[in-house]
């Protein structure tokens, strides 16, 4: 697949579609970010496309789901940020499903919803909350689902504590302990969500801060292509993104290897 190739793609399908999903404070803007290789905040645009000035002091405001957020780092990804789900409304849950249905009832691919991550803060004490457990109680209409476990590096430093606090103070041995415990932390959330959801994400990935955004980016983007069936949406993804070249090598040899195929 050449560049023109690429670029017709591009000016077909538009932009990749993501669902944000997560409380406030679970990194949701900083994994967008980080998706555009950029620390500027959002360009925001409302259903009809009027633009939305964002002030720091009135950030919720955005949380409208059907915003369009993008920035202009790279405006070939558009997120929609679902809000909270702290109170514990089930409206919430059902304002989310009614947008996944409308969007993927619409006939243009580029209008369509292409992928869903639900962001999971591990350093919280309660890192999964029953309101958005419920969020896999129903099905979400093809669109995949990627499970995203954000700030891994502050879940380190809280599991750093905790040994402390029982009386492991040698560095060399907390060195020795501290990956064990953290794994088997985060791998207890991952059979929760395996056990406990109706409808189970297509794929898990871990995220800490903005120091290793690169290599985490490229795992995100792999998880969401892998889980996209769609021959067409997986090449607009690596189209789009920026962090993973060899995702987008493997992807135009795929779709060379269909077209032969046909």
């Amino acid at each position: 697949m050449d560049s023109d190739e690429l670029l017709r793609l591009r000016n077909m399908c538009g932009k990749f579609r993501i669902l944000v999903i997560g409380r406030a404070n679970a990194g949701k803007t900083t994994i967008c970010q980080m998706m555009c290789n950029t620390e500027d905040p959002p360009i925001v645009h409302d259903r009809n496309g009027n633009k939305i000035e964002v002030l720091p002091s009135a950030e919720r405001g955005i949380h409208d789901i059907n915003n369009e957020i993008t920035y202009k780092a790279n405006p070939g990804f558009v997120f929609h940020d679902s809000g909270g789900f702290e109170s514990g409304s089930s409206e919430e849950i059902k304002t989310v499903h009614a947008f996944i249905k409308a969007r993927s009832e619409v006939n243009t691919l580029k209008e369509q919803l292409h992928a869903i991550w639900i962001c999971f803060p591990v350093d919280e004490d309660r890192p999964l909350l029953p309101t958005e457990m419920d969020f896999f109680k129903e099905g979400t209409h093809s669109v995949p689902v990627i499970a995203v476990f954000t700030k891994c590096d502050a879940l380190r430093t809280k599991i750093t504590k905790e040994l402390r606090d029982k009386g492991i103070t040698n560095r060399m041995e907390m060195k020795k302990l501290l990956p064990d415990h953290v794994k088997k932390y985060l791998d207890g959330l991952v059979d929760r969500v395996k056990i406990e959801a109706s409808f189970k994400p297509k794929g898990f990935v871990f995220m800490e801060g903005l120091e290793r955004a690169q290599p985490q980016c490229a795992a995100l983007i792999e998880k969401t292509s892998n889980a996209i069936d769609n021959i067409v949406l997986q090449l607009l993804l690596v189209t789009v993104q920026q962090c993973n070249l060899n995702l987008t090598i493997k992807s135009a040899m795929k779709y060379f290897v269909t077209l032969r195929g046909c």
